[in-house]
């Protein structure tokens, strides 16, 4: 059991693009920390408890890298991430 302080549905999200736009988009991968304030291009859940903490579209902030961090430090998997271990994140490139 892995046992977070707070659920996702505490998290705050912020659409900026839609969905459609944001995934099929041109990305890059960045590593986790140059994201944060960029726009997801993929969807991540950790499982448990399997609900997504990041959608495409959404801009990527420290509440959400360290929601998925303690995730992951508890043994959690990442569905839905490009990388598992959650050290890079794919990233809709700017300006595009």
């Amino acid at each position: 059991r892995h046992a977070v302080s707070r659920p996702p549905a505490a998290l705050s999200h912020e659409t900026v693009v839609s969905p459609r736009d944001a995934f099929l988009g041109r990305g890059e991968t960045v590593p986790v920390d140059e994201a944060v304030g960029r726009i997801s291009c993929e969807s991540i859940a950790g499982y448990p408890p399997g609900v997504p903490s990041l959608l495409p579209g959404e801009r990527i902030t420290d509440e959400v890298v360290a929601y998925l961090r303690e995730l992951t430090a508890e043994g959690a998997r990442l569905h839905g991430a490009s990388d598992p271990a959650f050290r890079t994140v794919h990233v809709l490139i700017e300006g595009c």
